[in-house]
């Protein structure tokens, strides 16, 4: 069985109409992030399993005005806390983006 779990609201630019996903299966496997948040004065660190961050080349950090590139290592992201407002890390490859983790700070 196919299935994709869409994101719908979360919409950028840089997206150029790719599907956003929350998690999918192609039949064989679940595809589906299971992050982990550390926050570390005003940036959060996001960790994604490394398996799955190497098949998405691009990182974007989003919230409802903007959306810049996010700075990922070995499945370690680390995004800039500055307001109280959703905040998504968003993993891109050619052909889909994937919701991998979204919250709102609280200060």
């Amino acid at each position: 069985m196919i299935a994709r779990l869409r994101v719908a609201g979360l919409e950028f630019t840089a997206r150029h109409g790719r599907p956003l996903l929350a998690a999918w299966s192609d039949g064989a496997e679940v595809t589906a992030p299971d992050p982990a948040r550390t926050s570390i004065d005003t940036r959060a660190v996001i960790s994604i399993a490394p398996k799955l961050a190497v098949q998405f080349g691009e990182a974007w950090v989003v919230r409802p005005q903007t959306a810049e590139p996010a700075e990922c290592t070995a499945g370690k992201c680390s995004v800039p806390v500055e307001r109280a407002e959703t905040t998504a890390l968003v993993l891109c490859n050619a052909e889909r983006c994937l919701a991998a983790e979204a919250w709102v700070p609280h200060f």
